[in-house]
C-alpha cells in the first residue's frame, strides 16, 4: 500500500493444513491457565476485598477503576512491543516464558490480609493489584495473539479459536465451582487458594510455551509506532464496529459477575448455591463453545452472533420472573450461557480476521496491536464493570455481613436479571456495521498471498 513499506513474507508450506494436536491442546491448557487467574481475580477479589479484607464497597469501587483505567493504556503499548519483537523463539512465545511466573506471583499476594490499618490494607490492595494487572499484560496480550500466527485458514482458525476458548471457559468453570469450597478447605484462607490458582497459572503457560509454534508470522521492515497503529484503527472499520460491541458486551457481563455472589447469598438466601449456579451457567456456556463452529457454519458468523446474544440477553430478562424459584433460575443461567458460549467463541474468531483486513487496507500485519486492543477493551470493561457493581452497591444501602432491606434485595435482583439482560440486547447493536462476511475475508486472504512474493 502506498507510504507503507511492510511486506508480508509467504507463510511457510502447509500453514493452512491442519495443525498438530499436540500444538493445539497445549494453546487450550494455555488458555485453561490464563482464565483460572483471570477468572479467581475478575469474581472474587472484590468478595476478598468487602468481606474479608473489610475495605468500604465505595473505596473497592475506586480501586478497581482507577487500576484497571490506567493499566488499559499499558496495553496498547505492549501491543507496539510485541509487534516488534523478534527474538529466537518467535515474536510472543517469549513473553509465557517469565509472564506467567510473575502472574502467579502476584495473583497470590493480592489475596494475602496483612495486619494493617484500613488505611494501610487500602495501600497495600492498590500495590498488589497494580503489579498483578501489569504482570498479566505481560503474558495475556502475547498468548492471543497467537492465534493468528498458527494459521491463516480461515476454518483451521476456527477451530483453534473454539478449542481454545473452550479451554478458557474451563477456567472459569475451575474457579466458579472451586473456588469457595476451597476456601473453606483450606480454614478460609483465600491466600492459598490465591497460591494454587498461581501455580495452575505458571504450569499451563509453561505447556503453552513449549509446545505452541508460529506458523504464519510477517516479519516487520519498518517498526510499529503509535502513527502506524493509529492508522491501522482508523483504516480497520470491522475491527471498530467489533471492539465497541465487545466492550459493551463484557461490562454487561462482568457488572453480573460482580452481583453473582451477592444475588446468591442475599436475595436467593442460598449462599451454598453459588457454584452449583455458576456450574450450570459455566458448563453449558462450554457446550455453547464446543457446538459454536457447527453453528457458524449454519448461519455464518457475524449472523451467529448477533442471533446468540440476543437470546442470552432474552434468557437473562426472565430470570427476574423467576423470582425465587431456584430451579427456573438454573434453567434459565444455563440456557443463557449456552448462547454466550456460542457468541463469544464466533465473536473472537472474528476478532482474529481483522488481523488480515488491517493488513489488506495498510500493508501493517498488526496481531499484538489487534490482541492488545482486545486486552485493553477487556481492562476497560473489567474496570468499569468491577468499580459499577460497588458504587451500585453503596447506593442501594447494602451493609457487608448484615441483613438487606427489601428495597436493597430488590435492586441487586434487577440488576442480576432484568436490567443487565435488556442492555445485553442493545450491546450487540455495533455487529450490525460488522462487514467482514466469509466470501469477503477468503478474498482478502487471496488478495494478500498474490502479492506475497514467490
Amino acid at each position: 500500500m502506498p507510504g507503507v513499506s511492510i511486506h508480508s513474507a509467504p507463510a511457510p508450506a502447509g500453514s493452512a493444513a491442519r495443525l498438530p494436536f499436540r500444538e493445539v491442546a497445549s494453546y487450550c491448557v494455555g488458555a485453561v491457565g490464563s482464565n483460572v487467574i483471570y477468572a479467581l481475580v475478575a469474581t472474587y477479589l472484590m468478595v476478598f476485598y468487602t468481606e474479608s479484607l473489610g475495605l468500604k464497597a465505595a473505596a473497592v469501587g475506586t480501586l478497581l477503576l482507577v487500576v484497571r483505567v490506567w493499566d488499559s493504556v499499558l496495553d496498547v503499548l505492549m501491543g507496539i512491543l510485541v509487534d516488534n519483537t523478534q527474538t529466537r523463539w518467535g515474536k510472543f512465545r517469549p513473553y509465557l516464558l517469565f509472564g506467567g511466573v510473575l502472574t502467579g506471583l502476584s495473583a497470590a499476594a493480592c489475596f494475602i490480609s496483612p495486619d494493617f490499618s484500613e488505611a494501610g490494607k487500602l495501600i497495600y490492595a492498590y500495590c498488589t493489584y497494580i503489579v498483578w494487572s501489569m504482570s498479566y499484560t505481560l503474558c495475556d496480550i502475547p498468548f492471543w495473539s497467537l492465534t493468528p500466527a498458527m494459521t491463516n485458514d480461515a476454518a483451521e482458525r476456527t477451530r483453534v479459536t473454539a478449542v481454545s476458548r473452550t479451554g478458557a471457559q474451563f477456567g472459569y468453570w475451575i474457579v466458579f465451582v472451586g473456588a469457595l469450597p476451597a476456601v473453606k478447605f483450606f480454614g478460609g484462607s483465600w491466600a492459598l487458594v490465591g497460591v494454587l490458582a498461581g501455580v495452575i497459572c505458571t504450569v499451563c503457560f509453561l505447556v503453552a510455551f513449549w509446545n505452541v509454534r508460529e506458523h504464519c508470522v510477517t516479519p516487520r521492515h519498518e517498526k510499529q509506532t503509535p502513527k502506524s497503529a493509529l492508522r491501522f484503527f482508523i483504516a480497520n472499520r470491522p475491527l471498530r464496529c467489533l471492539m465497541l460491541a465487545c466492550l459493551l458486551l463484557e461490562i454487561v457481563s462482568n457488572i453480573r459477575g460482580g452481583f453473582t455472589f451477592y444475588f446468591f447469598k442475599y436475595y436467593l438466601g442460598r449462599e451454598d448455591l453459588i457454584p452449583w449456579g455458576m456450574a450450570a451457567n459455566i458448563t453449558m456456556v462450554i457446550v455453547g463453545c464446543i457446538l459454536s463452529p457447527m453453528v457458524a457454519r449454519r448461519f455464518g458468523k457475524v449472523k451467529t452472533v448477533i442471533y446468540a446474544y440476543l437470546l442470552a440477553g432474552a434468557a437473562t430478562v426472565l430470570m427476574y420472573f423467576a423470582g425465587h424459584g431456584v430451579a427456573a433460575f438454573l434453567v434459565l443461567t444455563a440456557a443463557a450461557g449456552f448462547f454466550d458460549g456460542v457468541g463469544n467463541i464466533v465473536r473472537n474468531s472474528c476478532l482474529a480476521d481483522c488481523v488480515e483486513y488491517g493488513e489488506w487496507k495498510t500493508g501493517n500485519r498488526a496481531e499484538g496491536l489487534v490482541f492488545s486492543a482486545n486486552i485493553f477493551k477487556s481492562k476497560v470493561a473489567s474496570g468499569f464493570a468491577g468499580a459499577i457493581p460497588a458504587f451500585l452497591l453503596a447506593w442501594i444501602g447494602y451493609v457487608p455481613n448484615a441483613a438487606q432491606s427489601a428495597s436493597t434485595l430488590h435492586w441487586i435482583a434487577l440488576f442480576f436479571t432484568a436490567i443487565l439482560g435488556g442492555a445485553t440486547i442493545v450491546a450487540i447493536i455495533p455487529m450490525l456495521s460488522y462487514e467482514l462476511s466469509e466470501d469477503r475475508y477468503a478474498k482478502i486472504v487471496g488478495e494478500l498471498n498474490a502479492r506475497k512474493p514467490a
